[in-house]
């Protein structure tokens, strides 16, 4: 479950900061959505560490 989500939020991100290269989100959306990231590494990291 934590995989997913992890990679949701990444996934997410991505497609945000493509949105911004074309000029569809300010940046202040793809700055926001760096929470995203961050909480989507983590959620990675927990996944590994309770897989261990």
């Amino acid at each position: 479950m934590l995989v997913i989500f992890g990679l949701s939020k990444i996934v997410f991100f991505g497609l945000m900061t493509a949105a911004w290269s074309l000029g569809e989100v300010a940046f202040a959306g793809v700055a926001m959505s760096a929470v995203d990231l961050a909480m989507g590494v983590i959620f990675l990291l927990g996944a590994k560490r309770f897989a261990a």
